[in-house]
């Protein structure tokens, strides 16, 4: 029986053949009947069984070299012996193409359309399976779209514990009037207060901001400020109204929630005396969920905005 010896070429330093073949990564092109083949990825070689110096070789034929050089990456022995350096696979690598390169692959033969269409054995049940199939890929990627549709919604929301400025005014605006089930296109930022909303037995105003540090005292005095301008301002209308202020804060925005601090008992105590309500984008964002699965109803949620004062206590909604 024959025996095949494995032979691993010595590589000088100078590298006037393979060059740095084995310690870097090459791109490599055929170099057969002087056409552009394909390319190949070049990697180390694993293993030295035998030491034979390359210049004792060079009488052999090249099949390719290195991409941009003249070094060798694959010579002929004989009629069915070659030796490469490249790292080869199959069958969705570069096997195939390196094989017909050296001439001794399977070539493709084109056929005609009529005998492709002709049906033969199980070729309709094979057919009928891929059209079955291709119809639920098709099916299947609409509802993946769908989901990833569902996903960025989501997202934009949980926005409201990372943004501040007008994106966070945005999407609280949009949480806002869902859960109160409100119209606030026609609000006009003045500069004041940054939001208003005018509902039957309660006016809710308000100030939303968004912050690296913890809530910090100035921010109540912020919304207690634009409480007191309005009051004074229907005072002098003569119009009678409930009025509510809510400071709704993303603090400490640059951090995970799990990682962000308690608001401090002193903001909490000044935000009860002054009567306001301090409502965490955390907590809107989860009052905003609860509101979207059902378990809680705007009635709920006005009524708790109402009633609380200090630091919101989103269980009692």
């Amino acid at each position: 029986s024959a025996k095949v010896g494995k032979i691993t070429l010595l590589i000088e330093r100078d590298f006037r053949v393979f060059g740095k073949i084995f310690d870097k990564l090459y791109f490599i092109r055929f170099a057969v009947s002087s056409h552009k083949l394909e390319r190949f990825f070049s990697r180390k070689h694993e293993s030295f069984d035998r030491k034979i110096a390359f210049n004792n070789l060079l009488h052999l034929r090249v099949k390719t070299s290195a991409e941009g050089s003249n070094r060798a990456t694959t010579i002929q022995l004989n009629e069915h012996v070659f030796l490469t350096t490249m790292k080869l696979r199959s069958p969705m690598g570069n096997l195939d193409g390196f094989l017909n390169c050296l001439g001794i692959g399977l070539k493709e033969q084109d056929v005609p359309q009529w005998l492709i269409d002709f049906e033969c054995f199980d070729d309709k049940e094979q057919k009928d399976k891929i059209k079955e199939n291709n119809e639920r890929i098709e099916n299947l990627q609409k509802e993946i779209n769908k989901s990833n549709e569902a996903l960025n919604k989501n997202l934009r929301y949980k926005c409201v514990l990372t943004e501040n400025g007008s994106v966070l005014v945005d999407i609280v605006f949009d949480i806002l009037q869902k859960i109160f089930a409100y119209d606030l296109s026609s609000f006009k930022d003045e500069k004041k207060e940054d939001f208003l909303i005018k509902l039957k037995d309660v006016s809710f105003i308000g100030e939303i901001k968004g912050v690296t540090s913890n809530i910090k005292s100035e921010h109540i005095s912020q919304v207690e400020v634009h409480y007191q301008s309005y009051c004074e301002k229907i005072q002098e209308e003569g119009v009678s109204e409930n009025v509510k202020a809510l400071l709704i804060v993303n603090s400490q925005r640059n951090k995970p929630v799990s990682e962000r601090d308690e608001v401090h008992e002193n903001q909490i105590k000044l935000a009860t005396r002054n009567g306001s309500l301090i409502i965490p984008t955390f907590d809107l964002l989860k009052i905003y969920e609860q509101y979207i699965l059902g378990k809680i109803k705007t009635e709920n949620i006005i009524e708790q905005f109402k009633q609380q004062i200090g630091l919101i206590d989103i269980s009692k909604i």
